[in-house]
């Protein structure tokens, strides 16, 4: 419920400050770049993203494949010795 502070429910700033906020043009030099060297970025931010996925599924696979192997071959001494 708003109260007759004039303060939102969501932020505890009053409504006279939020509506002070300057555009990003007033506090900050804007930087432009041209279509390749965005481009250019965002290949560089996909590629970084498959590496690092990449890296940490054949880590988890490792992990499995030993795991199962280990269990395997425990298994299979396990009949190895029922045998004898």
């Amino acid at each position: 419920m708003v109260e007759a502070t004039g303060s939102n429910p969501v932020s505890t700033i009053p409504l006279q400050k939020q509506n002070q906020v300057k555009p990003v043009t007033d506090t900050m030099a804007m930087t432009e770049f041209e279509h390749d060297e965005i481009q250019d970025m965002i290949d560089k931010s996909i590629a970084e993203a498959i590496r690092r996925h990449n890296r940490n599924a054949s880590l988890i696979s490792a992990c499995l494949g030993l795991t199962v192997l280990a269990f395997y071959s425990h298994g299979l001494v396990k009949v190895v010795e029922i045998m004898r």
